[in-house]
């Protein structure tokens, strides 16, 4: 893996494959190739990869007591500048599809295009608590930092980021229906029902949004069905890169 040092942190990360770039940003307690082997092996031959451990997750240092969205972003950016990259796609998942939406609305004209798996725009009731939501929290997540930052890192990374989103108003309807990218939204149908509504309201809001929703898939429906989840990512890239979406044309008929 590359490094890229940054105040108070050493981040990791892999690049892999040439032409456009995609960056790929995993949720919260996973990590870089955990989350997105099996997407890059399949579009590595005709794109530039860039694929983050966040900090705190995997292989990229931790830091004191600065593991929050702005600093994610704060690195992100910093990653981008690093490679030379202006305006690449970038695929996010949980966690990461907020932290890549929030690359956009902060500074629009940030990404070329958004790919977003069980995206969320805010909590418009309250953060659920952290030990909530880390009843029944997945081994093969537990275990991915264990060498680096110890048994508890996955429940840090939890209590901290849990912390980090109740500081955060759900964004506008407005701020969103502005977003000038084109995006891909999946979620599962058996995701939690926030967030598929929340997906379904920003697909209605943009017309630049289309939804794919994967019946019988749960929270990380890109990994329950791999091969749907690619068809749909390279029909969305060949899309965009042709400037125009099935939708637009559609409305163009």
């Amino acid at each position: 893996m590359a490094t890229l040092e940054r105040p108070g942190v050493r981040l990791h990360y892999d690049v892999v494959g040439d032409g456009p770039a995609i960056l790929f940003v995993h949720s919260a307690t996973s990590a870089g190739n955990h989350e997105w082997r099996t997407l890059v092996d399949d579009l590595s031959g005709r794109y530039r990869c860039i694929v983050p451990d966040l900090r705190g997750h995997g292989q990229s240092d931790h830091g004191a007591g600065t593991l929050g969205l702005d600093q994610i972003l704060d690195d992100l950016r910093a990653l981008l500048a690093h490679e030379h990259i202006v305006r690449p796609h970038v695929v996010g998942f949980s966690f990461g599809a907020e932290a890549a939406l929030e690359l956009e609305v902060r500074d629009p004209g940030t990404v070329s295009s958004l790919i977003l798996v069980s995206p969320s725009i805010g909590h418009p009731t309250g953060v659920p608590r952290s030990e909530q939501i880390a009843t029944g929290w997945p081994r093969s997540l537990r275990d991915l930092h264990e060498a680096k930052h110890g048994p508890e890192q996955w429940r840090t990374i939890l209590e901290t980021l849990s912390a980090d989103a109740a500081t955060r108003s759900q964004i506008p309807d407005e701020v969103l229906s502005a977003i000038g990218c084109r995006m891909l939204l999946v979620a599962g149908s058996e995701d939690q029902r926030i967030r598929v509504a929340q997906a379904r309201h920003l697909a209605e809001l943009n017309h630049r949004a289309r939804l794919v929703v994967v019946p019988g898939a749960g929270h990380a429906a890109h990994a329950a069905e791999p091969k749907l989840f690619a068809e749909e990512v390279t029909a969305f890239l060949a899309e965009t890169a042709a400037g125009t979406s099935a939708k637009e044309a559609k409305r163009c008929q």
